[in-house]
């Protein structure tokens, strides 16, 4: 009798080609899972930065006052607003801006006459943005931030405000990715001032 040893070549060929098929299986499922948890991560990261733009700007529209806020409706019908909040001074209680970004103490950052705008800004792509603008007292802009970089570009405008008489209605709808709808954050915001 004679003894087999070892590996025939057919046995070989196919042991390589279950091998290289499990392989594949296996590294296109972590492939799978990693464009996954990108996704999932991107969208955590876009809410949080929605939430926190409708937050500042609940709070910072809602310590305007009525008389100091300017509201400008574009011929696509999105709004920019134009509004001071509460500084204090040396001297009391006046109306300017008050944010990090305009220096480190306190001084610094408490501006007298500065506003602040809130506008949705068309970009070349034909999308637009919403962005944060600091405007000193000659209207001069000192500070940009982009608070939503892709408004929805279908449907009705991408940011928009209603002044109801007690309440101003804000409307921000945020394109997400690439699905097609957007979503869609309601913001009734009633002024302290």
């Amino acid at each position: 009798m004679n003894r087999r040893r070892g590996l025939t070549l057919v046995e070989i060929a196919i042991a390589s080609t279950i091998f290289a098929i499990v392989a594949y299986a296996m590294m296109l499922g972590a492939s799978m899972g990693m464009r996954s948890e990108q996704a999932v991560a991107s969208m955590v990261v876009e809410s949080r930065t929605l939430h926190e733009t409708c937050a500042r700007l609940e709070e910072e529209l809602s310590n305007a006052a009525l008389d100091r806020i300017e509201h400008v409706v574009d011929e696509q019908g999105y709004s920019t607003l134009t509004f001071q909040v509460p500084v204090e001074t040396e001297t009391g209680l006046d109306w300017g801006v008050v944010d990090h970004a305009l220096g480190a103490s306190d001084e610094e950052r408490s501006r007298v006459g500065y506003s602040l705008r809130y506008e949705a800004v068309a970009l070349a792509s034909g999308g637009r943005e919403l962005v944060r603008r600091i405007l000193d007292d000659e209207g001069d802009v000192v500070h940009t931030d982009i608070v939503v970089a892709a408004l929805a570009a279908t449907g009705p405008a991408g940011f928009t405000v209603e002044d109801t008489g007690a309440v101003w209605v804000v409307t921000l709808r945020h394109a997400r990715g690439q699905r097609a709808n957007a979503e869609e954050v309601v913001l009734h915001v009633t002024s302290r001032n």
